[in-house]
Order: C-alpha cells, then sequence, then structure tokens
C-alpha cells in the first residue's frame, strides 16, 4: 500500500533515521505498523447526530470507514455498553 503517509515516511524519515543514528542496515530502521484515529463525542447535546458527523469526518480523514466501539465504563453520565467512540486503523 502507498499511501502519502508512508510515502513520506519511506523518502523522507527513514534516511534521515539512518543517518542520526548510524544505521548500517535498512533493517535497523524503526517501522510504523499501525496507526489509529479515536474521536469521541460524549459531551454533545444531540449525541445520534453528533457520532454520525464523527462518522463522516473520520470516513474523510482516513478514507476508510470507521468502526463503532462500545463504553466500558460509567463516566460523566455516560451509559455502559453506549455507543459513544469512534476509531479507525491505518495499516499497511
Amino acid at each position: 500500500m502507498n499511501n502519502e503517509f508512508y510515502r513520506d515516511y519511506r523518502e523522507r524519515v527513514m534516511p534521515a533515521l539512518q543517518k542520526q543514528h548510524s544505521y548500517k542496515n535498512v533493517h535497523q530502521i524503526p517501522k510504523v505498523e499501525k496507526v489509529v484515529i479515536n474521536t469521541s463525542v460524549g459531551s454533545q447535546s444531540d449525541v445520534k447526530q453528533a457520532l454520525e458527523e464523527a462518522k463522516a469526518e473520520l470516513g474523510l480523514i482516513t478514507g476508510q470507514r470507521p468502526v463503532e466501539t462500545l463504553a466500558k465504563h460509567f463516566q460523566f453520565q455516560t451509559a455502559k455498553g453506549a455507543s459513544d467512540w469512534r476509531k479507525s486503523n491505518l495499516a499497511w
């Protein structure tokens, strides 16, 4: 997968890391395996609409459909099991 982030990492960051740390082998350079982008809409008054807006925004940012996750604990009167988080994984 050749997305813009990976291309920039490969062309600009990897050579800089290799020079800075004096790595002799390309396989010694740290690799980015996965990027996770999270968002929460717990403090909105109209939660259902806010969830859909967050879903649309994450979809635009990542180019992938976000995954809906459930609340695991009570916080600020959020019911356990209520859907209030969105996340999207970027992996290559």
